[in-house]
């Protein structure tokens, strides 16, 4: 499947979210030995804040409408007998399912996303429980945490992207389904 290009800004965006609040976490704590009244650029962390939150709550919207599409088909079909229209109804259900499992893996992966960050920020400042001050260490350390970060974030947006796409996918089958229903009530 090709990455759209909503996908990839995305993906930046969160990059470079994620570059500016680490640049900042680490000015904060060099800074803070210095002086006691250093903060961070509080506009860059608003934006990621605003970014991540409402990212949350799109998650958490498509989920509640994953989970309110399963109970409304499964309601609807309680006292009927299974037919061969009702594999467009399995159809339905099981990609509501599986968006479903996709959002609560992407709320998985931005839990682990920010604890990398911090550990990243940890190990940027100098202040890591395992990496200390060793400028080599932190070197590789730092690459391979990016590397992570990245790779966990390119996972999150694909979560992100099929939720959406199953809980559609979900929605024509339920409609095939519906449709089919009414065609064989008014032909019986």
């Amino acid at each position: 499947m090709a990455v759209s290009s909503d996908t990839k800004m995305l993906v930046e965006l969160q990059r470079w979210e994620f570059r500016q609040i680490r640049r900042c976490g680490c000015e904060l704590v060099q800074d803070a030995a210095e002086r006691s009244d250093v903060m961070p650029n509080e506009h860059t962390k608003l934006m990621f804040e605003m970014h991540h939150a409402s990212r949350e709550k799109y998650i958490y919207f498509v989920l509640a409408a994953a989970g309110a599409a399963i109970a409304l088909a499964i309601n609807q079909t309680l006292n009927s007998q299974f037919i061969w229209m009702h594999y467009l109804w399995i159809l339905a259900v099981f990609s509501w399912a599986a968006s479903f499992f996709l959002g609560i893996r992407s709320i998985v992966l931005l839990q682990s996303i920010i604890y990398i960050d911090v550990e990243l920020i940890k190990i940027y400042s100098g202040t890591h429980h395992v990496f200390g001050a060793n400028s080599h260490a932190i070197s590789a350390a730092g690459r391979e945490f990016e590397s992570q970060l990245n790779r966990k974030m390119k996972t999150s947006v694909r979560y992100l992207d099929w939720q959406v796409w199953l809980l559609w996918i979900g929605g024509v089958f339920y409609i095939g389904w519906h449709i089919l229903n009414m065609v064989l009530r008014v032909t019986n």
